[in-house]
C-alpha cells in the first residue's frame, strides 16, 4: 500500500507532498498513532510530528493535513496538523 502513494502522489522538489488524511488512532502513552490518507494508504507517525495542535485534539476521526516526506528509511510523516476538529473540542 505505501508504494502506491510513492508512485501515484505528486511531490515537489525536496520529496515532498501534503495529502489529508484521517486520524484512526492515536495513543498519547506512546505516542504513536495509524492514520488513513485520503488516497486510501495507511501511515503510522510519531507524536513528533504534531504541528500548531494540543496533543489531546488528535485522536481518532479527526480530519488533518501533513507532509509526507520520503527518506532514505521510506516514507515519513511530518508536520502533522488538525484541519477538523471533533465536536466538543471546537
Amino acid at each position: 500500500m505505501l508504494l502506491f502513494i510513492v508512485k501515484c502522489a505528486s511531490y515537489d522538489a525536496g520529496g515532498r507532498t501534503m495529502p489529508y488524511g484521517t486520524v484512526r488512532w492515536f495513543n498519547m502513552m506512546t505516542g504513536y498513532g495509524c492514520l488513513r490518507t485520503d488516497a486510501g494508504a495507511f501511515v503510522f507517525f510519531h507524536n513528533g510530528a504534531i504541528q500548531n495542535s494540543d496533543l489531546r485534539l488528535i485522536q481518532g476521526g479527526t480530519r488533518v493535513s501533513l507532509d509526507i516526506l520520503k527518506s532514505k528509511y521510506g516514507l515519513t510523516v511530518t508536520n502533522l496538523k488538525a484541519t477538523e476538529l471533533l465536536k466538543g473540542h471546537e
